[in-house]
């Protein structure tokens, strides 16, 4: 994804492997009933896109994400634990949420779900 896409007055950016500024991240959600499809739809490609050393992840969005307060922070967006590609392509529905406890994976949440919403309104079939 090139540009930023804004949502309730933040902005959220997919960033580049060698933009990521993680340090101790750990799980502070889930997305639900969202596939691989839907993430490419909405993040493009991901900033990870081949699996962990230790195959506990095969892909993984890290999100850039400025909020209406100006709060700048990255939320990751990844599979967990399925130790399968074309499992985690076509059928996982569950995906987890990584941060480090600064940001706000609720608004991340929020606009995912309101992308699904205008894609069943736009697309009812």
């Amino acid at each position: 994804m090139a540009k930023s896409i804004e949502f309730e007055g933040a902005t959220f950016k997919t960033l580049k492997a060698d933009e990521v500024k993680f340090e101790g991240q750990h799980k502070v959600g889930s997305l639900n009933d969202v596939s691989y499809h839907e993430l490419i739809d909405i993040f493009g490609q991901p900033t990870y896109n081949q699996e962990s050393g230790d195959s506990k992840v095969q892909m993984e969005w890290v999100i850039k994400v400025v909020d209406a307060d100006k709060k700048e922070y990255q939320l990751a967006i990844y599979d967990w634990k399925t130790y399968d590609r074309e499992y985690t392509e076509n059928y996982l529905r569950t995906w987890s949420i990584g941060g480090n406890g600064e940001g706000n994976p609720y608004l991340l949440k929020s606009f995912v779900m309101l992308h699904q919403m205008v894609g069943i309104v736009n697309n009812p079939f």
